[in-house]
C-alpha cells in the first residue's frame, strides 16, 4: 500500500468501501448525478488517468452511508449504494476520490427512489441493502456501517420485494 500525505490528501492504493449515489435512468443504468451524461455500462467503471492529490478527478464517493442517503433523497430519481474503490484513492475530509469503483448494492431507502433502486440493481446484478439490517464486518475496507445486502431476486418476483417503477 502506497501512503503519502496526512489525513486529508491521503493517497491509498488498497480498496475501500464508500458510499454512492447515481441518478438512475429508465432503462436501469445509473450516471453520474453532476458532469457527465455518460452511463455506466458495467458494474465497474474505471477512469483512463488516477486522480492527483490536487484537482478534483476521479470517481467521488462518501465515507459514511448517511451522507450518501442524505445527498440522494435531496434529488429526483436518485439512489444511493455501496461501492468498492481500488487503484489511487485519494481521501478527503467526508469521502474519497478513486481511480475505479465497482457497484456492490443499491439502497432500498424506502422512499419513492426505492424503485429506481431496484431497477438498477436488477440491470447491474448486483444486491440491495435494505434499512436497519445487522451490521456486518467487511474484509476488505470499512464504510460507516455495512449493511447485509440480501439478493433482489425475492419471493415477490424478479426484481426482489420493493416497487417498481
Amino acid at each position: 500500500m502506497c501512503m503519502i500525505g496526512g489525513e486529508r490528501g491521503l493517497l491509498e492504493q488498497r480498496e475501500v468501501l464508500a458510499w454512492r449515489a447515481w441518478r438512475v435512468r429508465p432503462d436501469g443504468r445509473v450516471m453520474p448525478v453532476h458532469h457527465t451524461r455518460q452511463p455506466w455500462r458495467c458494474a465497474t467503471w474505471t477512469m483512463r488517468e488516477p486522480p492527483k492529490r490536487t484537482g478534483r478527478t476521479g470517481l467521488w464517493a462518501f465515507r459514511l452511508r448517511r451522507s450518501a442517503e442524505r445527498y440522494a433523497r435531496k434529488q429526483w430519481r436518485v439512489v444511493a449504494g455501496l461501492v468498492r474503490l481500488s487503484g489511487v484513492v485519494i481521501k478527503h475530509t467526508g469521502g474519497y476520490r478513486a481511480q475505479r469503483a465497482e457497484i456492490l448494492a443499491f439502497i432500498d431507502s424506502g422512499d419513492g427512489a426505492a424503485g429506481a433502486a431496484y431497477l438498477a440493481a436488477a440491470r447491474y446484478g448486483v444486491k440491495i441493502l435494505y434499512p436497519n439490517e445487522p451490521a456486518a464486518p467487511s474484509t476488505v475496507g470499512r464504510a460507516d456501517s455495512v449493511t447485509g445486502a440480501r439478493d433482489p431476486q425475492g419471493a415477490s418476483g424478479p426484481t426482489g420485494p420493493g416497487p417498481t417503477p
